[in-house]
């Protein structure tokens, strides 16, 4: 069963590498990752390219302009194909066994 993490993600580089890296930690690995960038200001969504390129459980998206939080996390949904879906803020993290 295939879990779904859904990140709405805006101008969050700094705090977002936590929360990455508490997802590769988990015990639990049949899951991919929605990212959806509300269009940030700052180089996040470059970052984020780079990061995707690296990792195929990760499918990243980008509004074509900024539509604000409530859009961003309805579109993660949309995108998700996960049995399951959490949404997990980017600057928050998850423990080990989260997912299981």
């Amino acid at each position: 069963m295939t879990f779904s993490i859904l990140v709405a993600h805006y101008n969050n580089w700094h705090y977002f590498q936590e929360c990455y890296q508490s997802i590769l930690n988990q015990t639990y690995q049949d899951y991919e990752i929605i990212i959806v960038d509300d269009c940030s200001t700052d180089d996040s969504y470059e970052k984020l390219v780079e990061l995707a390129k690296q990792n195929d459980k990760i499918k990243l998206f980008q509004n074509s302009e900024n539509k604000k939080v409530g859009f961003t996390k309805r579109r993660c949904v949309e995108e998700a194909s996960g049995n399951i879906c959490g949404f997990l803020d980017p600057d928050d993290k998850i423990s080990e066994h989260s997912l299981q």
